[in-house]
């Protein structure tokens, strides 16, 4: 929010195009108002949305940007725990009705992601659109070759490894269930020698 906030006052170009937007109602780092009514407000995971208004209103664009970090990975409880809170108080706290657009997006922490599980939802329910993302597409090439090319991809890989990589760049979605090896499997080593 604070990005977006020093956007608004700062950069020349907007400035230009739409004129002095910042508004005078409340203008703080985490809730602020455009001269033309418009505000913007940031939270985190777990924060009490519920009910989240602003002079009545409720929000009627929401992002959920990386609801999970690098604690969550591989901790299926931990992901458990924020895909309540997603359902449970962050979705029920958005407008409902046809002008309103809720995003969720990031990378994915774990088999019981939100990610995975809108992905799935999205085969039955066309008001959920699922796009994924990988930053080498399927025919070699990069996805924003603006930004990286496959060379700078390739060398990324090689400092971070081919698991960290995937997972971060190519949407990996290794699992206990695709797996090679299954727990199962290598069961028997965590047994007592006596058994």
């Amino acid at each position: 929010n604070f990005s977006i906030k020093h956007e608004f006052e700062t950069n020349p170009v907007l400035r230009r195009m739409y004129g002095n937007v910042v508004g005078t109602v409340k203008w703080t780092d985490e809730i602020f108002m455009l001269t033309n009514g418009v505000v913007f407000r940031g939270g985190g995971a777990g924060d009490s949305i519920r009910g989240m208004q602003f002079l009545d209103r409720r929000p009627k664009y929401t992002i959920v940007d990386d609801l999970y970090d690098d604690d969550d990975i591989g901790h299926p409880d931990r992901i458990q725990a924020k895909n309540a809170w997603y359902w449970g108080s962050f979705s029920p706290g958005r407008e409902k009705g046809k002008r309103t657009s809720f995003h969720s997006q990031g990378t994915v922490a774990g088999e019981n992601d939100l990610m995975l599980q809108l992905g799935e939802m999205s085969k039955e329910d066309p008001q959920i659109l699922h796009r994924e993302f990988s930053a080498i597409k399927p025919d070699g090439t990069a996805l924003w070759a603006e930004l990286n090319t496959v060379a700078d991809l390739d060398k990324e890989r090689a400092r971070m490894g081919d698991a960290l990589f995937d997972r971060e760049n190519q949407g990996d979605r290794t699992t206990r269930k695709n797996s090679i090896i299954k727990p199962h499997m290598i069961a028997s080593w965590r047994k007592p020698a006596s058994d």
